[in-house]
């Protein structure tokens, strides 16, 4: 596991805080962080329903991946909402998935 990426995931949140503030603004960058903080709190929250369980049983890593990045996306900071992101695009999850492990 690269432990490395771990332990630079707060330098690197605060770096893209402070220039995504000096470039968006502040009252911007703090609600992007409550919209994605929101979105993923949404994603964990999902209910799965009796006709979801079909699915659910073929495809569990779809579950998975979702619930991954509604915590990353509850997690503030800008570097964790983008591997959320990533992780919700199946295209990308094989990159992120590589970054995280």
């Amino acid at each position: 596991m690269n432990y490395k990426f771990i332990l630079l995931i707060p330098f690197l949140e605060i770096i893209c805080f402070i220039l995504s503030g000096d470039y968006l603004g502040f009252f911007l960058v703090i609600l992007l962080i409550f919209v994605t903080g929101f979105l993923g709190f949404i994603l964990v929250k999902s209910n799965i329903n009796l006709s979801d369980i079909e699915k659910l049983i073929n495809e569990p890593n779809e579950w998975l991946y979702k619930k991954i990045a509604g915590i990353l996306l509850i997690i503030p900071g800008f570097v964790t909402d983008l591997l959320g992101l990533i992780l919700l695009v199946k295209s990308l999850r094989g990159m992120a998935w590589s970054i995280l492990t």
